[in-house]
């Protein structure tokens, strides 16, 4: 069913990006609640209280549509960008709400999906946007796994198939990452 489905959503992505209007809404409501997970968890996890999920799910629908060079391949491809626009979407929200320029604002963040790990650090959400913006010039496969594990909320088999990779190199992609995020985030503390 799941194959079906997001044959179906592939091809009505391409009718979209080819200039099709009609398909436009029927995508989107197919698409809504897969979009509201996203930033329901991301919502959760951050507890930007004035920012409402459905907000969120909003900002990304116009700025998808307004978009003119935005060209999206498939669902896989959909969801990357999705968790690439959760982030950038909260970065400027948090920024116009003037708490970033502050440097307040610490936020909790969960870096890991096993209990007995120390699961959470908190961060300045705009040093780790800025974190994550170097790491994209070093290593912009470790970017996409962050933006999809912790802005998309998905697991390391989910993440996989999204970026077609194996889930033993995204696993390995993700613990670099963290590890070079959580040096970073560090030295600022220190």
């Amino acid at each position: 069913m799941e194959q079906t489905d997001t044959t179906h959503i592939n091809a009505m992505i391409q009718k979209w990006t080819a200039g099709d209007q009609e398909v436009e809404q029927p995508l989107f409501q197919l698409l809504y609640p897969l979009l509201r997970r996203i930033t329901q968890k991301e919502h959760r996890k951050l507890n930007i209280k004035a920012m409402n999920t459905t907000l969120l799910v909003n900002e990304m629908y116009l700025e998808m549509k307004q978009s003119k060079q935005l060209i999206i391949k498939n669902k896989q491809h959909l969801l990357s960008l999705s968790a690439r626009m959760v982030r950038f979407i909260l970065i400027d929200y948090l920024a116009r709400q003037s708490t970033l320029k502050r440097g307040g604002d610490l936020k909790q963040i969960t870096w890991s999906d096993h209990p007995h790990e120390d699961p959470t650090l908190d961060v300045d959400f705009l040093h780790l946007h800025q974190q994550l913006t170097a790491l994209d010039k070093v290593d912009p496969m470790a970017v996409k796994i962050i933006e999809l594990r912790f802005f998309a909320g998905l697991n390391l088999e989910e993440t996989a198939q999204t970026l077609n990779r194996s889930i033993s190199h995204v696993s390995r992609e993700w613990r670099f990452a963290k590890t070079w995020l959580q040096d970073r985030l560090a030295d600022v503390k220190n």
